[in-house]
């Protein structure tokens, strides 16, 4: 299992678990809005949890969806 604290690229990445998305901010609300490809049909928000933060960076794999499938959006607010 990829720990969250293991450092990626800020975006998301394929992992054997998953979806690995990383993103850099000052807001203690921020996330991942998950949406269906090619229908902007949107499926999950997703707070990145605080306890999966160093420093700016937020990280987290989120598991049960194929990154074939979606688009994806980070928000903060």
């Amino acid at each position: 299992m990829l720990d969250y604290r293991t450092f990626t690229l800020p975006g998301a990445h394929r992992v054997s678990e998953g979806i690995h998305f990383s993103y850099a901010s000052q807001s203690p609300d921020c996330g991942v809005l998950l949406y269906k490809k090619g229908t902007g049909e949107l499926l999950e928000r997703i707070p990145f949890p605080q306890d999966h933060r160093i420093g700016r960076i937020y990280s987290m794999t989120v598991k049960g969806y194929s990154p074939d499938r979606i688009s994806y959006l980070f928000y903060e607010g």
